[in-house]
């Protein structure tokens, strides 16, 4: 009989993780994000005072400091900064959009290639291992069966 609870409402109250890197991690992309953003503008804006942009810039690396995951919260940041400037081209015609939404974008799936590439070589090295662990097994096995008297 199965359990209607369990089928209508699933996991939705069980906690994602009690690991608390996780958390961290999922905390510390919105900092990451928000100090970058603000210190770039600051940066690359008009005015002459760029001290408040460079204690920006560097809230934003002790953040990512701070995160175990550091390629997801810049993958996730570069997402996000891609998103919304083609949002802000599409919905208010500003051409800033499109020269922020290019180099994000273009790095944003240059990550993921890169992400896609190591994950594709450790699936095959690890099949490998177990294809040879297997061979081997087989081999093992084959020996063990045909034992021949050294007589």
């Amino acid at each position: 009989m199965p359990n209607w609870k369990q089928v209508i409402v699933g996991d939705a109250f069980r906690v994602p993780s009690r690991d608390f890197n996780y958390y961290r991690d999922s905390f510390l992309i919105w900092p990451f994000l928000l100090f970058t953003i603000a210190g770039l503008v600051n940066l690359f804006s008009g005015n002459h005072d760029h001290l408040l942009g460079f204690k920006f810039v560097g809230l934003s690396l002790l953040s990512i400091l701070l995160a175990r995951e550091r390629i997801i919260l810049v993958g996730g940041a570069l997402g996000f900064c891609a998103v919304q400037s083609l949002l802000s081209l599409f919905f208010r015609h500003d051409w800033i959009g499109l020269v922020v939404a290019i180099p994000t974008g273009a790095l944003f799936l240059l990550l993921i290639r890169w992400l896609k590439k190591g994950l594709q070589a450790k699936l095959q090295v690890a099949k490998d291992s177990k294809h040879h662990r297997s061979l081997g097994w087989a081999v093992i096995s084959r020996i063990q069966h045909c034992r021949i008297p050294l007589d």
